[in-house]
């Protein structure tokens, strides 16, 4: 029960780091005005990964002149002309962090439900036990790195957008930085896990049959 227990709070972890990364990675509130004053010097209302919402925004960098009203996708044609003005390299870097991150806490999820459900043989159930365990491990650290990459540059970098003195992180860029931490101890949750299955596994009978075999047919064949 005891090994079973670790295993249980390492997947709840898990699975709420998950839905909070979902949350921070499909809400344009990563950058928000600091006031509602500050929306019509910045000319922006909110901002995430993959959604911008501008309000009267222009930029004399636009060769057509355009202004910019209302929310679209970060990809979309509305934006082709201030496009490479706005996915600078440090945000295309977090963007593809937080995509990669996504991508493995789904799978932390779903190995986590086989290893609740012991559908994998005693192998299997421990490799799957350590690679959760990394998972998450690396899941923190590309969401450490996004994060601190994209705070350290989204209020100070002043070729991005306008008066970053004047916008601020918002609850979408908390809501990952949750979901890293979430991440981190679902990790240590799965690293007891491992271990103590790693144990047992070695002090089964199955194992000690196994390594009597080998040690059998070591002799003969010297």
């Amino acid at each position: 029960m005891g090994d079973n227990l670790w295993s249980i709070l390492g997947f709840v972890i898990c699975l709420f780091s998950c839905l909070l990364i979902i949350l921070a990675f499909s809400t344009p509130y990563w950058i928000e005005p600091e006031n509602r004053a500050a929306i019509i010097q910045t000319q922006l209302e909110k901002l995430g990964l993959w959604e911008i919402c501008f309000a009267g925004y222009s930029d004399n960098r636009d060769s057509f002149g355009r202004t910019y009203n209302g929310c679209w996708w970060i990809f979309s044609r509305e934006y082709d002309a201030i496009r490479k003005y706005i996915l600078k390299g440090w945000f295309a870097t977090t963007q593809a962090l937080a995509t990669l991150a996504l991508i493995l806490s789904l799978s932390c999820v779903l190995f986590g439900i086989l290893l609740l459900l012991k559908c994998l043989p005693k192998m299997g159930q421990r490799y799957s036990a350590l690679f959760v365990c990394l998972a998450n491990y690396l899941n923190f650290i590309l969401l450490a790195v996004g994060l601190i990459y994209f705070g350290t540059h989204a209020d100070t970098d002043r070729s991005w957008l306008k008066h970053p003195n004047l916008r601020k992180l918002s609850w979408s860029f908390y809501v990952a930085t949750i979901g890293g931490i979430l991440a981190i101890l679902s990790a240590m949750c799965y690293t007891v896990y491992w271990m103590k299955i790693r144990k047992g596994g070695e002090r089964s009978t199955a194992y000690r049959a196994r390594e009597l075999h080998t040690y059998r047919a070591d002799r003969y064949y010297r």
